[in-house]
């Protein structure tokens, strides 16, 4: 599982992200909420420390939205 783990930080490696971001991961299914933990545990090892994991019903896709997105949008009315 380890190997997995490293496998997907050398994937992830270009996206920058600092403690407080989060990493959203929109799947095109709706995953249970067991696959669903699943998968957050998956990419939690492979982000810093203090950085969350969203795993969200839409398309896959990657992003990270930084603290200063995250205030922004909270005080527009359009958090995540």
């Amino acid at each position: 599982m380890a190997d997995d783990a490293e496998q997907m930080e050398y994937r992830i490696g270009k996206l920058a992200m600092a403690p407080g971001d989060v990493l959203v991961v929109r799947m095109n299914s709706y995953p249970t909420r067991g696959d669903a933990e699943a998968i957050r545990g998956y990419f939690v090892r492979a982000i810093p420390r203090g950085c969350k994991v969203l795993v969200i019903p839409v398309g896959i896709d990657l992003s990270v939205l930084t603290r200063d997105e995250i205030e922004s949008r909270t005080s527009e009315g359009t958090a995540p």
